[in-house]
């Protein structure tokens, strides 16, 4: 799928997925001016942009493939994460609601849910709690932002653990620390704090200062006991 200065329809490139279609068809207002209301649906964009669901499919089971081998080799599958970005995160979104392991959780990078009408009519429901992150930005040449809020809505709906995320203007892009905390949430990790110290564990700062403390004591005292006997001879 090109459009613009980008090669003609009909070209060939390298990719997961067999699409056909102009993007600049389906582009939310923010993105492309000239696309007058109303706009565009999720079922016309659907038609205006074809997705190949064999090639889909055939795409989904490599990823299988790969996630079977790594709980083979002993990996857990709670600690596999699967994250894609453009046409990943479309095979992402498919693994999510096709695989029949759980995993630790889904990221979807500037995607949005392909053939939803083919999904969504007996998805597994391994991964319904599973924590998947979709990302979507307002500036995006490729990916129209409405479409990944769109697929937040379809999944929310159907009770999927979703959660949507944007940083308006950005594009095609994302920010690492978004993913590091979604990770980090997921994994339960957190920066570990010193722990507290007992009354045994006392560092040189706080024995410094009780020393201190106690030889100001000490002092007030015997100048006390010195003011005492100096009063007594008077």
């Amino acid at each position: 799928m090109w459009h613009g200065s980008k090669r003609a329809p009909g070209s060939q490139e390298k990719g997961w997925i067999n699409i056909t279609g102009d993007a600049h068809e389906v582009m939310d207002t923010d993105v492309c001016p000239n696309n007058p209301p109303p706009k565009k649906n999720f079922e016309e964009a659907d038609q205006i942009i074809h997705l190949d669901y064999p090639q889909l499919r055939r795409a989904v089971s490599y990823v299988n493939e790969i996630i079977e081998k790594e709980i083979a080799a002993g990996i857990p599958p709670e600690k596999i994460f699967i994250a894609g970005y453009s046409q990943g995160a479309l095979l992402t979104l498919a693994m999510d609601l096709t695989s029949q392991h759980k995993l630790g959780g889904f990221v979807s990078l500037c995607g949005f849910l392909p053939r939803w009408d083919k999904l969504l009519v007996r998805p597994s429901e391994k991964n319904k709690k599973t924590s998947c992150l979709i990302i979507n930005n307002s500036g995006d040449p490729w990916v129209p932002f409405w479409t990944g809020k769109k697929t937040y809505d379809l999944l929310k709906e159907r009770d999927y653990n979703v959660k949507f995320q944007t940083r308006p203007g950005l594009g095609h892009a994302w920010k690492n620390e978004d993913i590091v905390k979604f990770l980090e949430k997921c994994l339960n990790l957190e920066v570990k704090k010193r722990p507290d110290k007992t009354s045994s564990e006392w560092s040189m700062g706080q024995k410094i200062a009780l020393a201190s403390g106690i030889i100001g004591v000490v002092i007030v005292i015997c100048l006390i006991i010195l003011w005492k006997k100096k009063k007594n001879r008077a």
